[in-house]
């Protein structure tokens, strides 16, 4: 078996139709929004890392993890960059997506699909920068989701 080939996603700039915004806020353009594109970073990539699903079977499942660290000596990931190719997309619940393939690019299988809950920056040396991207799949909306219903259940006990 071949060694796989990873890939690296992101999508910056969720199309969505957004009030008095000047670039997202264009009546007539046959477009109201919903469609995320994605961005390959792969060559900015130094580490992925994936954790998700159980360790055995009696565990229950809970939210999948990923971190992507990319070189970002050129500051395209820093969300204070107004000049980054990027901007103004670089916010938290944007798209990441990591993927793989292992026959040459033609059949990639999903490794990670979720949303970008933390960026952080660091500036080990003069020349290096990096740009970590923590991400969380979807189960981490549900767990938001319980946590508030949760929440307005202990209010109504208390009251």
């Amino acid at each position: 078996m071949a060694k796989p080939t990873v890939r690296v996603r992101i999508g910056f700039t969720a199309n969505e139709f957004t009030l008095d915004d000047l670039v997202r806020g264009v009546l007539d353009t046959g477009q109201l929004g919903g469609a995320v594109t994605l961005t390959d970073v792969t060559t900015d990539v130094q580490s992925v890392s994936v954790n998700r699903g159980r360790s055995r079977d009696l565990d229950s499942f809970s939210t999948g993890f990923a971190t992507v660290r990319l070189l970002n000596n050129a500051r395209k990931y820093e969300n204070t960059n107004t000049s980054s190719p990027y901007s103004p997309g670089i916010e938290p619940l944007i798209v990441l997506h990591v993927d793989a393939t292992t026959d040459g690019g033609s059949n990639y299988e999903d490794i990670f699909v979720g949303f970008v809950t933390d960026i952080g920056l660091s500036y080990p040396d003069s020349s290096n920068s990096f740009a970590d991207f923590a991400a969380s799949d979807g189960f981490m909306k549900l767990a938001i989701q319980h946590l508030l219903t949760l929440r307005l259940v202990v209010k109504q006990v208390v009251l």
